[in-house]
């Protein structure tokens, strides 16, 4: 008899999902001290109600998002920022906490900006 994994998360998405969430929050002002927090359920919204992204998988996430690089419009990719610089899972409170580089926020806030993940 074989195991078959039935639901086979899609690790990439929920990463741009959590990217495009956290862009928005900068541009919406919700930045605080380079950090954004996140309470887990709200997590799970960001991930579209998927449990496992928010549970199990979400270290995993949190390493695909720190390969992202926010690049100012006229420059080339050698030039990237890294967006995130820190992930901290605090599971006592809930929380999940989001360092960003206060350069790559300032791009963001100016929407004079390219935003990729390099490997």
């Amino acid at each position: 008899m074989s195991l078959q994994i039935i639901d086979k998360p899609n690790l990439y998405f929920s990463a741009q999902l959590l990217i495009n969430n956290l862009l928005a929050k900068i541009v919406e002002g919700h930045v605080i001290n380079n950090q954004i927090q996140y309470h887990l359920f709200e997590l799970k919204q960001v991930f579209r109600d998927n449990i496992a992204s928010t549970t199990t998988h979400l270290e995993a996430i949190a390493d695909l998002t720190q390969t992202y690089v926010v690049l100012h419009s006229e420059t080339n990719e050698e030039d990237g920022i890294p967006f995130i610089t820190s992930f901290s899972i605090n599971g006592e409170n809930n929380t999940v906490t989001i360092g960003l580089n206060p350069q790559a926020i300032e791009l963001v806030k100016g929407r004079d900006f390219q935003i990729k993940a390099i490997d």
